[in-house]
């Protein structure tokens, strides 16, 4: 787990920084701990308000500070994502400020009315380029799961089935066709009065074309669709058509994998939603593999 740190944290020479352009500073919410260290918060300014993120350029957060502000050059200037005003390393900190978007996290229940503009968020041109998504989140994720699948606590019929599926698969081979997000959830999709915007690009990479979407999917299941219902939700978006069952079976497997092993040994606070996030898996796997 990663204690959130606050606005009073960023060394001096940052803080001075950005109020010597965007005006004085009066910090608001802070974002809830989560697995991402450093600071996080909404602030009122001299300009406006605006969304705070910072933290140090040796600290574990750190390549992901660096990939959200490259986001910021390779994402259209259209793209449903909030626009990164300023960013600068000071004082050995990584510093990032968004715009402030007023909004919650979108409802993916069935029949929520945030489930079209959510289709229509993922429909968008996110452009190219970016580390590959086996460097940025697969890899890492497969070495965890396949570790855990072997030991006791791994020893299921399901979890089986995901060693079985990923066993001697390298994510590198999935092409890396287009810039996508990488973590699509609910935290991130960020329902405003303009529809959709997606928050957080820190693991963001290039990917195949159907990736984000098959992010989409689990978190439709696991919020209450069936893998049928979510499947036909998912067919909305174009590039869903092109997806490779065995790709969409080795993905499905990964992320499985690996939410068990989050739920079993994971930062106990987000055991739960772990939990949900891989029965999601072993009831997509059933149908996919």
């Amino acid at each position: 787990m990663a204690d959130r740190m606050q606005w009073s944290d960023i060394p001096p020479a940052a803080r001075a920084l950005i109020e010597a352009r965007f005006g004085a500073v009066t910090p608001g919410e802070t974002a809830s701990a989560g697995l991402t260290a450093g600071v996080a918060c909404s602030a009122q300014t001299g300009k406006g308000p605006v969304h705070i993120k910072a933290g140090p350029v040796d600290g574990p957060s750190a390549a992901q500070y660096g990939r959200e502000r490259a986001a910021a050059d390779l994402l259209p200037p259209d793209a449903p994502a909030p626009r990164l005003l300023w960013a600068e390393d000071v004082d050995g900190w990584h510093v990032l400020v968004h715009e402030y978007l007023p909004g919650r996290p979108a409802d993916l229940s069935p029949g929520s009315p945030d489930i079209t503009p959510v289709l229509r968020a993922l429909r968008a041109d996110f452009g190219v380029g970016g580390e590959h998504v086996a460097t940025v989140k697969l890899a890492p994720m497969l070495q965890k799961a396949a570790r855990f699948l072997v030991s006791p606590l791994g020893d299921t019929p399901v979890l089986r089935s995901c060693r079985e599926i990923m066993d001697g698969w390298d994510p590198a081979t999935l092409p890396g066709e287009t810039f996508t997000h990488g973590d699509v959830h609910p935290g991130n999709l960020h329902a405003t009065e303009d529809g959709v915007r997606l928050l957080d690009w820190g693991l963001s990479c290039a990917a195949p074309t159907w990736f984000d979407t098959a992010g989409l999917v689990l978190r439709l299941i696991a919020a209450g669709h069936t893998p049928a219902q979510a499947e036909t939700l998912a067919a909305e978006i174009p590039a869903w058509a092109a997806a490779p069952e065995r790709d969409v079976a080795r993905y499905v497997a990964v992320m499985t994998g690996f939410a068990a092993w989050a739920a079993a040994r994971g930062p106990e606070r987000h055991r739960g939603r772990r939990a949900v996030t891989a029965a999601a898996g072993a009831a997509w796997l059933a149908v996919r593999a």
